[in-house]
Order: C-alpha cells, then structure tokens, then sequence
C-alpha cells in the first residue's frame, strides 16, 4: 500500500501497526504510517501554511491529526503512543518546513532573474542574499488551494526578525552536523528492528552507528565518521585488553 492508498480506506477499516519498546512504529506497517503522517502535514486543514511553527499546529491541530491517524491505523490506546507520533509529526513538519521554503527561494531567484533580464552565460551563476529573496517574494503567486490572506500572513511570518533568525540557527547547526545519516526515509527504529530480527538481539551501540553511517558501499560520507569509528574501536579494544589482564 501507499500512503494515499490508506486516504481510500472505508470507515472501520485500519492498518494494523507493530510498535517496539519505545511505542515506535516498526516494520513496513510502521512506515506506512509515517507515510501517511506526512501526507497529512501537506493538508492545509491540518497544517496551514501560515503556521509559525511545529507549536502552533499541534496547539491548534494536534487532537485532529491523531484522531484522523488513529482512524486509518490500529494503534494501541496509549498516551505514550500519541506523545511518540506527535514527536514523529514534529520532525516531519520541520523536514517539510524546509523544503517548502527552499522550493519557494528557487522559484523566486528565478523571477529576480527574468525581472531583471538577466541572460546568464554559460557557467555564470548569480547569488541573491536572503534579503533579497524575501523582498522578491511578491513576485510569486499563491499556490493552489492557498488563500491570499494565507499567503500574506506566510510571507510576512519569513521576513520576521524571529524567522530569520532562526534561519541563521538552523543554517549553523546544519554545518556544525559532523555526522550524516544514510538510512534515507527508513526510521532507525525499524533498522534497529530488522537487525533484531536477522541477529536475536540488538546491536551494539558502535555497531549501530556503523550501520546508519555507512553507504551501500561500505563507505563513509564523512571522513570524520570514519575516524570516529577508529577512535572508538580502538578505545574498545584497549579498554578490553585491560580487562582480560585482570582474569
């Protein structure tokens, strides 16, 4: 199944969701699930784009979006499980958050460029400030099923003193991230899952990191992983020698 395929589910009907430890939604049910959180975040009766932030959704939207959840899935009737989703939407939202304004700073750079007749060359690029973006966002229409006002009130939300900043946090913290994940859309609960299920027990915490830090390959992205890993494993293997000097 697909995420819109759970949207033609008729009343009553529900994908049963395997949950670990933690009320983590696991194996491909679980995934599924999460799919499908995503897609309600695109919906603007439960996230509308004016929104300023993850809070405010879930202030305002929080009781819907479990309750349209728990409609499509079996869940167990658990507040730690709706704190967990919620927890789940709340990384979506940013993830989607992002995209959409990236999207958006793309499609105006691109109408600075037609209102300024610029005729790049080939190899030439133009880069605009972030204040320049946010002034050229007049220059985009609202998107479809997006009120003017909606718009408006989004547009002004960017150019607030509080969203730049905290486009300037976030820009910092991703370049300070030392470490990237290779796992794509798959959760490390269902990895951590898998791995249970093939071995009989779960990994041990170097060995996790090497898994959702290494490519198909076997390499790392970052030679900082690597060398973190080395760092680690020697440490590892010293502090066991010690042990094995004392039987």
């Amino acid at each position: 199944m697909t995420a819109k395929d759970v949207t033609k589910l008729v009343t009553g009907e529900k994908v049963l969701v395997h949950l670990n430890r933690f009320d983590q939604p696991i194996k491909s049910e679980g995934s599924l699930c999460t799919r499908f959180m995503g897609l309600c975040l695109k919906q603007q009766h439960f996230c509308p784009i004016e929104a300023k932030d993850w809070r405010e959704v879930k202030m305002k939207r929080g009781v819907s979006l479990m309750q349209h959840i728990r409609e499509k899935f079996m869940l167990p009737d658990r507040e730690n499980v709706d704190r967990v989703s919620l927890l789940i939407l709340d990384d979506k939202y940013r993830a989607r958050k992002y995209r959409v304004k990236d999207e958006l700073f793309k499609v105006v750079t691109q109408k600075l460029k037609e209102v300024e007749g610029v005729n790049l060359v080939e190899g030439q690029e133009i880069q605009y400030t972030e204040e320049q973006i946010l002034e050229g966002l007049d220059l985009v229409e609202a998107p479809p099923n997006i009120n003017n006002d909606q718009w408006d009130k989004y547009k002004r939300n960017l150019r607030s003193s509080q969203s730049k900043n905290l486009s300037k946090l976030g820009k910092k913290a991703r370049d300070e991230k030392l470490h990237v994940h290779t796992t794509g859309a798959r959760s490390h609960a269902r990895i951590r899952d898998d791995f249970m299920m093939k071995n009989n027990r779960e990994p041990y915490p170097l060995e996790f990191f090497d898994i959702v830090h290494k490519s198909k390959d076997g390499a790392y992205v970052k030679d900082i992983s690597k060398d973190f890993m080395v760092c680690l494993n020697f440490i590892e293997f010293r502090l066991l020698s010690q042990v094995l000097k004392g039987f």
